[in-house]
């Protein structure tokens, strides 16, 4: 429903199990599909879409949103001045998703969308940091953007909408959320700036809701109750991998 025609669609598929990839292929052949070998989650899949795309500018998209009409149009024409730019992620049901934070430098700490430049990419380091296999690896790429002097912008006329679904995955989302944070905060708490003050307290008031108050953030727009405690201690003491 974009106005803005993409001039390639890369669909990653991480190992799935179902028949997506089929039906992917039999009613949108024009979308190339890149089937990993092994199982890589989010930030092997995303580096390799990266690496694929003939463009410059990418969208990354998680597979549990969709645009609204004229998104890409906003997108696009915003990136121009921009090497990194996220739109305002909204539930279906109107709640905000993110960013939470809105501003040229301080970008939320995660999103399910968002647009860069892969010129601009290569300045970084490395693309997306495979350590944190997924959840908070966009914080740590857009805290390195910033380290290297890219600019990261917000336009909130783009807006993407998340579905709202039951999460079998909470137990290792909060096994991620710990183990994540506290690698995060190690690999960038010797930088002493606002940018980094903002992302951190961030970053903490998840961790301290989630931990402390035994609320996530993921599952306030679902039906399904948070974690018990409990849980959450057995989980992180007993979990040391995670599985496909």
């Amino acid at each position: 429903n974009q106005s803005f025609k993409p001039y390639e669609v890369i669909l990653v598929d991480d190992q799935s199990i179902d028949n997506s990839i089929s039906l992917v292929g039999e009613a949108y052949p024009w979308v190339e599909i890149c089937q990993l070998e092994e199982k890589g989650f989010a930030t092997v899949a995303r580096n390799t879409g990266l690496q694929k795309a003939c463009g410059d500018l990418v969208l990354f998209l998680d597979n549990d949103v969709y645009l609204e009409k004229n998104c890409l149009d906003h997108l696009v024409e915003f990136s121009k001045n921009y090497d990194v730019v996220v739109p305002k992620v909204l539930f279906e049901n109107g709640g905000l998703f993110a960013p939470h934070e809105k501003g040229p430098q301080i970008l939320d700490s995660i999103s399910a969308a968002f647009i860069v430049s892969k010129k601009s990419m290569e300045k970084l380091d490395e693309f997306f940091d495979k350590t944190y296999l997924y959840h908070y690896e966009e914080t740590d790429l857009f805290c390195r953007c910033y380290l290297f002097g890219l600019k990261l912008g917000y336009q909130p006329k783009a807006t993407v909408y998340h579905v709202i679904k039951e999460r079998p995955d909470s137990e290792k989302l909060f096994y991620l959320t710990v183990r994540n944070y506290l690698y995060g905060y190690m690999k960038f708490m010797g930088i002493r700036n606002q940018f980094f003050k903002n992302i951190i307290f961030t970053m903490s008031s998840l961790f301290f809701v989630g931990v402390v108050l035994n609320r996530s953030w993921f599952d306030q727009q679902s039906k399904k109750k948070p974690l018990k405690i409990m849980d959450k201690i057995l989980g992180m003491i007993s979990r040391k991998r995670i599985s496909s």
